[in-house]
């Protein structure tokens, strides 16, 4: 990915990039476009949000750890609703 879609954030790059999301107990799996799993944790990673503890990102799938089951629906929610372009 490009250095300014590196920097752009979350809300900028998921609606382009997003594929699908889903959860379980404390994970999230964010599935990107193939090449995009680096610049869509990148972003997260970016994020003031306390609800995810870290990331791990391959080419186009993202493995976020949560602190919290409740914290795993927080976090779905909202990738859901920014990829939409909410």
């Amino acid at each position: 990915a490009s250095e300014d879609a590196q920097r752009a954030g979350l809300s900028a790059i998921l609606p382009q990039l997003f594929v699908r999301v889903d959860g379980v107990d404390h994970l999230v799996v964010l599935k990107t476009v193939p090449g995009g799993g680096q610049t869509v944790a990148h972003a997260l990673d970016r994020e003031p949000a306390t609800d995810i503890i870290g990331t791990i990102a391959g080419d186009d799938t993202i493995l976020m750890i949560c602190r919290s089951e409740q914290a795993r629906e927080r976090v779905v929610k909202r990738l859901a609703q920014l990829a939409r372009g909410g």
